[in-house]
């Protein structure tokens, strides 16, 4: 029996494993096309094709060429003797040839004994730290066991702005137990949604009762809109703790960004109609005045007749945008710009005071070669 997408996909079992009934949902944002394109850049290099910045930053793409260049020293070290393929579709088969689900692992090969799978992830925020995708490695390396014959699997997530590969092994039986909890908690006619890191992904977040009853419904009439977001200050248990900041953190504000996305879609779908010259009743067109900005700074400088000092202490200055430009006039690449350009202005750089926050961090498995 199929059981595949949506609600069965090696990309989801992360989500799974946080809340049983994650179903996926194919909205993309920003984030999404940079991380498809990066995949796309990533799947071309790879594969020997000619690439071109597919209107990527100078800054991701240096990232994707070293953690690319990473990936391929390591796998070529590993796994000397058998040819790597790139977007290798993989399917997971039960022992009466039924398909449990299929997905694509972004690089396959083989050693003596054991398959090697890796997964370009673009990690836009620079913390490879707070990531784990762990389960759907575990997938893809339990798909090309059984196909190969192998017991053993080498799997690598590879970070692409953190410029970062974590890399661990597996065995036949690990990634077998994880497929197959997954299966039981996807299964079980008893699951109930949760609130989890995935939220923001999941097709069922404005309509979920686990999120929606966190939020505090203001009435049955709008019954998808948050009234407020309260989390008890009297919390002793840690665990509880954890809890409610990961609802705080990866639900609540994914949660705020979809109602903000169903608002912008409604005024969009106003204005085009109001377009067709459809009166809209109690609304009428106004033109609102544009965000002024200033394109020529030394002009602005002369024509304010202030002085240096009460000109420029008005402004503030991006150190990532001025190590954009310093690259560029450079040639250095950006990493190394920012470095030289901080190194530069460090007489008058201010570096804010410190303060201690509470980062998410997960369980790296060293890696120990064959």
């Amino acid at each position: 029996m199929n059981n595949h997408h949506p609600t069965l996909a090696p990309s989801s079992l992360c989500a799974i494993m946080q809340c049983a009934c994650f179903e996926s949902h194919s909205d993309p944002d920003r984030d999404a096309d940079t991380g498809t394109t990066i995949h796309t850049y990533l799947a071309a290099k790879a594969a020997g094709l000619p690439v071109d910045s597919m209107g990527l930053e100078d800054d991701v793409i240096e990232a994707c060429d070293d953690v690319y260049n990473q990936a391929m020293a390591f796998i070529k070290d590993n796994c000397p003797d058998h040819p790597v393929e790139v977007e290798k579709e993989l399917f997971l088969k039960d022992d009466h040839g039924g398909i449990v689900t299929f997905g694509t692992a972004d690089i396959f090969t083989r050693g003596n004994d054991f398959v090697l799978v890796l997964d370009w992830k673009g990690c836009l925020d620079f913390d490879a730290s707070t990531k784990d995708y762990h389960e759907q490695l575990h997938a893809y390396a339990l798909a090309g066991m059984r196909e190969h014959g192998a017991k053993r699997a080498l799997c690598i997530e590879a970070y692409v702005m953190p410029r970062k590969i974590k890399p661990y092994w597996v065995t036949y039986n690990e990634t077998a137990a994880t497929v197959e909890y997954c299966i039981q908690r996807r299964s079980d006619p008893s699951r109930y949604p949760q609130p989890c890191d995935y939220c923001k992904w999941c097709s069922n977040l404005l309509r979920c009762p686990a999120v929606n009853k966190r939020m505090k419904m203001v009435n049955a009439v709008f019954a998808d809109l948050p009234h407020q977001i309260a989390v008890p200050e009297d919390i002793t248990n840690p665990k509880d703790m954890a809890v409610a900041l990961t609802f705080a953190r990866s639900t609540a504000k994914k949660y705020i960004a979809g109602v903000q996305k169903v608002i912008d879609r409604i005024e969009d779908a106003a204005m085009a109609m109001s377009d067709q010259n459809v009166e809209i009743p109690y609304h009428v067109r106004v033109i609102e005045s544009g965000r002024k900005t200033v394109s020529d700074l030394g002009q602005a400088f002369l024509l304010s007749e202030l002085t240096n000092t009460e000109f420029y202490s008005a402004l503030t200055c991006s150190l990532p945008k001025l190590a954009t430009a310093y690259a560029k006039k450079s040639g250095l690449k950006t990493n190394i710009a920012r470095k030289e350009i901080e190194g530069k202005l460090n007489s008058v750089i201010i570096v804010g005071e410190a303060k201690t926050v509470l980062e998410r961090v997960s369980k790296e498995v060293p890696f120990a070669k064959a």
